[in-house]
């Protein structure tokens, strides 16, 4: 069986417009820069590595800030929307006979929330991990643990870090140009596809 692993956070679910306004919460709580509103744009061509570093964000805290961003968005999740199109899409790509399933390094309780809200009910799996940088762990172990090639496995995510974890955990990649990291600095990373809209990923998912 060929499977589908898919990011959430920019990728399925419109998170991108309440970053700005949860890192400057949790600036104030952690002592750490605020994101200027003329900056927004700007961080689509930054990795996370750098965002940390132009933000001044306490490296030893990050567990603990990673864990009350997942709070602070929880509190927003009736306000979250899916992509524009994409639960239609979805629904049309499960009919193919694919294993599907979320990894993530949001919290199960936001990602159950957010897709009951929006009856998405596609997904057989959904992996929440706490390491920021730990993704393509958790991509060898499924596939090792479901006895899964990885020629037959494709993530689909929004960042370069996605891309990164994708090649080191070797599976294919479909990088999506509507999340967080802009079109241009997605292509630096080499993905194996550059999606600009869901029906893109339909046909790419019909002759995967």
């Amino acid at each position: 069986m060929k499977i589908l692993i898919f990011d959430l956070d920019g990728t399925i679910a419109d998170t991108f417009k309440f970053a700005h306004s949860i890192v400057n919460r949790l600036a104030k709580e952690f002592n750490f820069k605020e994101l200027l509103s003329e900056e927004m744009e700007a961080m689509k061509g930054k990795t996370v590595q750098e965002i940390i570093r132009h933000l001044g964000v306490p490296v030893v805290k990050l567990p603990l800030i990673i864990t009350r961003a997942h709070q602070e968005l929880y509190k927003e999740i009736d306000q979250l929307q899916p992509i524009k199109g994409l639960r239609e899409i979805l629904i049309e790509i499960s009919k193919l006979g694919y294993k599907m399933g979320i990894i993530t390094s949001n919290s199960k309780k936001n990602v159950t929330r957010f897709l009951e809200q929006h009856e998405i009910r596609v997904f057989d799996f959904i992996i929440s991990y706490n390491r920021i940088l730990g993704k393509s762990y958790q991509i060898k172990t499924l596939l090792k643990h479901d006895k899964i090639d990885k020629k037959d496995a494709l993530y689909i995510g929004d960042e370069i870090r996605d891309i990164e974890a994708s090649k080191k955990a070797g599976i294919k990649i479909a990088a999506v140009s509507w999340g967080f990291n802009s079109a241009s600095r997605l292509l630096e990373y080499k993905p194996d596809f550059l999606i600009h809209n869901p029906t893109e990923l339909l046909q790419i998912c019909k002759s995967f």
